[in-house]
């Protein structure tokens, strides 16, 4: 599935990975956090990453988010690919 990669000090980026925890977790760097965004997008965090006192990546909502981030989709129960249109509302969220 297509979703949009959040990695410490560099830009967004598309890729493609596989629908599966390990791989999910692997990218992020620990136990998956899903947190709601908008309109059936989430971003997939480190749970623990604040607790692990890494880099910031971001803020979000007075959040700030540590490690890699994912965006994807959640739509019935299931993440799924992200949106072409996508891309520039989570750019507006990051600015």
């Amino acid at each position: 599935m297509k979703v949009i990669m959040k990695k410490v000090g560099e830009e967004l980026e598309p890729i493609e990975v596989s629908n599966n925890l390990s791989e999910l977790q692997k990218l992020v760097g620990g136990y998956i956090e899903c947190i709601e965004l908008f309109d059936s997008v989430v971003l997939l965090c480190d749970e623990d990453g604040s607790m692990k006192k890494l880099p910031v990546n971001f803020s979000i909502r007075d959040v700030a988010l540590v490690r890699n981030v994912i965006f994807l989709r959640l739509e019935d129960g299931e993440f799924t690919s992200i949106k072409e249109n996508d891309l520039e509302t989570i750019k507006d969220l990051l600015q």
